[in-house]
């Protein structure tokens, strides 16, 4: 599915310490290759990216969120449905943001979670 090919994008910029600071509908193009008919997203226009400098500052930015409103934004007008939606692109990795709250144009927000880090140790 493109939505999967477009997640797994935003997990390679985000392991390769790249991050989009301008996501726009225009950045993704979704393709079906006419040969394997396998679908496929592009990420295009990477103008306005950054990467850290230093090795021991780590870039705490994420494409995740930014990424994710892409469709979000735009699901009434491709017919999506907000749950096939966040099923198909996915929570959040445990390298991703903790916690952020997603508004959608109609006034409804959500709470995505990243994972724990270290699952096996307790907070209490």
């Amino acid at each position: 599915m493109q939505i999967q090919s477009f997640r797994q994008g935003i997990r390679v910029l985000d392991l390769a310490d790249v991050t989009q600071r301008d996501w726009h509908r225009g950045q993704v193009l979704f393709h079906t290759d006419p040969i394997t008919n396998i679908d496929h997203a592009v990420l295009i226009d990477f103008a306005d990216t950054f990467q850290t400098t230093e090795i021991e500052i780590i870039n705490r930015a994420s494409n995740y969120f930014e990424a994710l409103l892409i469709f979000l934004n735009h699901r009434e007008k491709f017919g999506l449905d907000l749950q096939w939606v966040l099923d198909y692109f996915g929570k959040p990795d445990f390298c991703d943001d903790i916690c952020g709250i997603v508004q959608i144009h109609d006034g409804e927000s959500i709470v995505l979670e990243a994972p724990p880090l270290f699952p096996y140790i307790s907070a209490a």
